[in-house]
């Protein structure tokens, strides 16, 4: 995990992410040899070193997911690495140390919260958990998006010492349903 990235801001914007997830996308271009100025070319600038990132409007977030994967499809994996790591590096800063399933929980509650552009809803099942995730009506479907969020939740046990969780997912156009299960 990279540790220059701050701690996820959740009070996303709504209709925006993060700038957290600016700093990821420089990442997995630096980590996959990648040229970040052809990445945010006329979508978005480029932060100035020692500058906080601002947060993005949706339909440029969503372009450099796309441009990100279409690139280099690896490289998503990267940034989902990047940004597992980031919020359970949150998660541990305001809950404190526990088990992984518990600190898992508090990802998983916390997770949504980061995007400003999806309402999400979480349920337990026998063994396994439900994340479904839905863009708000007002924005454009982002399949690159969905996919990101699977590797995130796939890899958050990972920044624990534990097994990658098990994720299946169903993506639809403008959501996703998530069922998660953690490796013993």
């Amino acid at each position: 995990m990279n540790s220059s990235i701050p701690f996820l801001p959740w009070a996303a914007v709504s209709g925006t992410v993060p700038g957290s997830l600016t700093v990821g996308l420089l990442h997995a271009c630096s980590v996959e040899g990648l040229d970040p100025r052809g990445l945010f070319a006329s979508l978005a600038p480029l932060p100035l070193p020692h500058e906080a990132p601002r947060p993005l409007a949706w339909p440029a977030a969503c372009e450099l997911l796309e441009r990100l994967e279409a690139l280099r499809p690896r490289a998503l994996h990267t940034l989902a690495h990047q940004l597992a790591g980031s919020c359970l590096l949150a998660c541990l800063s305001t809950a404190g140390p526990g088990s992984t399933a518990a600190l898992f929980d508090a990802a998983l509650g916390l997770w949504p919260r980061y995007w400003g552009v999806v309402d999400a809803t979480a349920r337990e099942g026998d063994g396994f958990k439900v994340m479904t995730m839905k863009l708000r009506d007002s924005h454009r479907a982002c399949a690159a998006f969905f996919r990101l969020q699977a590797d995130a939740l796939r890899l958050m046990p990972v920044h624990l010492g534990a097994p990658a969780a098990h994720v299946d997912a169903l993506i639809e156009p403008g959501g996703a349903h998530y069922r998660i299960t953690l490796r013993p």
